[in-house]
């Protein structure tokens, strides 16, 4: 049964290392690129990679999902400065459901038995994993639709859960087109700024608005 659960980590290892056998310096350069939040630099990686700059963007996006906590607007921003905001869009689109369904998948194979006999010990956390059962879609729905944020994490918390796997890929796959395509224009104006000032400075506003929304929620649901 263990061995099942790590399989398709194993799987995952022995592309990674095939990968840098072939390019010692893929992985290494990519998480300084990710670390430094460098859209163009993450750009020009990109396009170093000629034709297979499309399945490079696709796997850098899945890498993302994996970590878990750096926001996948880098590659999204990277998409629009190379491809356009509407080609961009969709390749960020595909990478983000892609990275989703193999981190859910990998991430539940290995993590939910254990999660689930922490859950059973407390109430509060058999209440939340109930509520991701029934209303999960919603949930996740939400989540996915807030620009900015790290989805990893949301995938995570889904594959402990007994949240099924349809409502996170449907949740995934509306919730995520709009605030993929804000993020694509946000890196697309952002390298270009000095053509596209107004609308970046109205991205930016919307940005602020969304999340200022979010906290005066919250504290209204607290108070």
């Amino acid at each position: 049964m263990m061995m099942k659960k790590i399989i398709p980590w194993l799987v995952i290892v022995a592309i990674g290392m095939s990968i840098h056998w072939v390019n010692p310096a893929f992985f290494p350069q990519l998480m300084q690129l990710i670390q430094e939040g460098d859209i163009e630099g993450l750009a020009e990686y990109l396009r170093s990679f000629g034709i297979w700059a499309v399945a490079a963007s696709i796997f850098i996006n899945i890498i993302i999902n994996l970590l878990g906590v750096v926001p996948t607007a880098l590659i999204s921003g990277a998409n629009g400065i190379i491809f356009g905001l509407a080609a961009g869009t969709l390749l960020s689109w595909v990478g983000e459901v892609a990275g989703t369904i193999i981190s859910f998948v990998l991430w539940r194979s290995l993590l939910q038995e254990t999660a689930q006999k922490m859950i059973a010990r407390s109430s509060y956390l058999t209440m939340a994993d109930e509520f991701s059962t029934s209303k999960g879609f919603k949930a996740v729905l939400i989540a996915r639709l807030v620009p900015l944020t790290p989805s990893g994490i949301i995938t995570m918390l889904g594959a402990i859960s007994h949240m099924p796997f349809r409502d996170m890929f449907w949740a995934t796959c509306i919730g995520k087109a709009p605030s993929i395509f804000l993020e694509v224009i946000l890196g697309h104006d952002i390298a270009f700024a000095s053509d596209n000032k107004v609308r970046l400075s109205v991205l930016i506003l919307l940005v602020i608005a969304i999340y200022a929304y979010l906290w005066w929620k919250k504290r209204q649901m607290q108070s």
